[in-house]
């Protein structure tokens, strides 16, 4: 009790001594302006592609593609919150299973204290992608408290503190926790520029009953990021509500992420309104908007380099049914459309197809589906 109120007198003293103000985040399950402003893992935004792989985590079924799972997730501050919202593609979403971890969710693990360098004391908190008015098993909702991995009591309040919507790729969810309930034995959560704590990011991911795979975001790349705060990346508060996320860990532990780049957003400004826009300084093929489609669709693309590029549409056979560029082009953003025509300037048929970009060295292939 002592600890609880000394943390509550710093918070105080904190608030006093500081203009950092609460800012402004609408708890509703769509992206606020700010998040547009937080462009990467330095920032505070990350995305967590289909092969960011947790080991020895579910029945070891794993996602093909972005469609099948990934997922772009933001956190911010401000005096009283840690916020998080996340946009997760998931071509199948579930919750039909009495254990909340076991469905579509996402879930925190926190270590509130990395100084303290212990093994233990996860604070953690879960969201799972349905609510009790959608999911196949209501007892399986988490409304981020179900299991109580918080010391300190929390009643989340729908609309307030948490809120989640379905959309055309899969779900987004979006909540904020109090820093006062950030407590786990006896470790605190002081929000500070500068300040630190460990933190892992899970997708999990169930198309059938079970969890079958877990996306990560982490120092370990283990399961057991659940447990051990040693096995936790690091986060810094800065200033603007923004962190730093780094994959290292800073409770002792020597568990480092080799895989940064994996986490670097490929979509900058994200698919608000349909628009996609790509980092120019790298190779990277955009995702076609709108899709599924009809009469036609957009694919972006960005050249780091000068090079012949060649972008071709095949069907799931893999027949090469229409050649869009193949040609010199030069560093920076291209944007081509497709029409849903052959090379013989027929319609094709509805299903799915997939667009395959060559540029130098960088190859790629995503998947599409044309609609009649």
């Amino acid at each position: 009790m002592k600890k609880l109120l000394l943390f509550i007198t710093v918070l105080l003293i904190l608030f006093s001594i500081t203009s950092f103000s609460q800012f402004s985040i609408t708890i509703d399950a769509v992206r606020d302006d700010f998040y547009n402003t937080q462009k990467g893992p330095d920032e505070g935004h990350i995305y967590l592609p289909y092969y960011a792989l947790s080991t020895n985590s579910g029945t070891g079924i794993y996602p093909v593609d972005e469609y099948d799972l990934s997922g772009h997730c933001w956190i911010a501050w401000d005096s009283l919150y840690l916020y998080c919202y996340a946009e997760i593609w998931d071509e199948l979403t579930l919750v039909n299973n009495t254990d909340t971890w076991e469905n579509d969710c996402l879930e925190l693990k926190i270590d509130p204290d990395p100084f303290a360098m212990t093994t233990t004391g996860i604070a953690a908190v879960r969201m799972t992608a349905l609510g009790e008015d959608l999911a196949d098993v209501p007892e399986g909702v988490d409304n981020i408290n179900t299991y109580n991995e918080l010391d300190e009591p929390f009643e989340p309040v729908e609309g307030e503190d948490y809120a989640r919507k379905l959309t055309e790729f899969g779900y987004n969810l979006e909540f904020r926790l109090p820093f006062e309930v950030i407590v786990r034995e006896e470790k605190y959560l002081y929000p500070e520029v500068d300040n630190l704590f460990g933190l892992a990011i899970n997708i999990l991911e169930n198309d059938e009953t079970n969890m079958e795979c877990t996306l990560q975001w982490s120092a370990g790349m283990v399961d057991e990021v659940w447990s051990n705060p040693q096995l936790l990346g690091t986060v810094t508060f800065l200033q603007d509500h923004k962190f730093k996320m780094e994959l290292f860990n800073s409770a002792g532990g020597d568990a480092v992420n080799d895989s940064a780049h994996w986490y670097i957003p490929p979509i900058v400004d994200g698919i608000k309104n349909g628009n996609k826009t790509l980092k120019t300084d790298n190779f990277q093929l955009g995702l076609n908007y709108p899709n599924p489609f009809n009469p036609s669709t957009t694919i972006d693309f960005s050249l780091k380099t000068r090079e012949q590029v060649k972008l071709s549409i095949y069907d799931i056979l893999g027949h090469q049914i229409k050649t869009l560029v193949n040609q010199t082009l030069t560093p920076g953003f291209h944007s081509v459309t497709w029409d849903g025509r052959n090379e013989s300037g027929g319609t094709v048929a509805s299903g799915v197809y997939f667009y395959r970009i060559e540029a130098g060295e960088f190859i790629d292939v995503k998947k599409l589906t044309f609609i009649q």
